[in-house]
This record gives C-alpha cells, structure tokens and sequence, in this order.
C-alpha cells in the first residue's frame, strides 16, 4: 500500500481506494518476506492496514478478480 500519488493516480496495476494505492501480489510468501518484497518493488509502500469497512469492501471485491 501507499499513499494516493500528487497526480492523483495509481501506478499501473494498483488499485486506488480512498486516499491510498493497492496492489496484489499472488505469491505466497511469509509476512517478513511479503513486507521485503513490497518495499522493494516500490519505494515508501508498505503492507496494507485496512482502516474502514468500506475500504475492507472495495479490496476484497477486487481481490475476486482473481479466482
């Protein structure tokens, strides 16, 4: 997750909801490892923190996207 960019867009491949970006990484890995591999893939992300309900909707609705 990170904050919503000054242009107001999310990267490609991100998911915009509220004021932050999302994005899904498919591959299984620990919660150490998931928190490298975010990082690093984009620099000041960090694993997400669902504050609201509606934020909790909108991620799990586009998390069946991918069954």
């Amino acid at each position: 997750m990170m904050k919503l960019p000054p242009a107001g867009q999310c990267p490609v491949g991100w998911l915009a909801v509220g004021w932050s970006c999302y994005k899904v990484n498919p591959r299984f890995m620990s919660w150490s490892g998931a928190k490298q591999a975010c990082q690093r893939s984009t620099p000041g992300s960090h694993l997400a923190n669902i504050k609201t309900y509606a934020d909790f909707l909108s991620i799990i609705s586009f998390l069946e996207t991918f069954r």
